[in-house]
């Protein structure tokens, strides 16, 4: 009988592929060994994602995705065509949970959560910002009530902060690099 780690690496790879990773983390699978000998990889990578749309009747159409917020090992994607939309994805185990846009059109979003210190349970929230008429107004959808709400008398001043894709999640809290536009 062959052992998993004589087996040639384009099986070994195409093998993995096919297998649902929570069936390889149950395996304890890892790599058995590394190319070192300069040969291009058989595996790429490239700078794209797209996802299987659910409300499509068409199984080959996908969404394609037009950014990505990382936060907790859950990744929030966007598309804006063929119109806004979300989608939390947990790449480990595969699972997505597609979210409605709130009211507005999101210009910047992020993903965090609140951790209960009673309990030690996590609450996620997407946080949305759109255009207001004066302001960079903003919506928070919570998972655990599947709604949106706005947040009022939080807006955030346009000329006071621009986050332009300068948000990163660090334990549940996002953090934007911010400046003064009217400088």
């Amino acid at each position: 009988m062959t052992k998993f780690r004589e087996l040639p690496g384009d099986l070994v790879e195409e093998i993995l592929c096919r297998v649902p990773a929570t069936s390889v983390k149950r395996m304890r699978v890892c790599p058995m060994s590394v190319n070192l000998d300069g040969h291009p990889p058989s595996v790429e990578v490239k700078a794209e994602l797209s996802l299987l749309d659910p409300r499509s009747r068409n199984s080959a159409f996908q969404l394609d995705v037009a950014q990505v917020f990382h936060c907790d090992g859950l990744l929030l994607c966007t598309s804006k065509k063929p119109e806004p939309r979300f989608v939390v994805w947990n790449p480990f185990t595969g699972q997505t949970r597609w979210i409605e846009p709130g009211g507005k059109i999101c210009i910047e979003f992020a993903l965090g959560y609140y951790q209960d210190k009673r309990s030690n349970t996590r609450s996620y929230k997407v946080l949305s910002f759109y255009n207001g008429i004066n302001d960079l107004d903003s919506e928070i959808y919570d998972f655990d009530t599947d709604s949106w709400r706005i947040l009022d008398g939080d807006s955030v001043r346009r000329r006071a902060c621009r986050c332009e894709d300068q948000m990163v999640s660090f334990q549940g809290n996002t953090y934007c690099l911010a400046w003064d536009t009217e400088k």
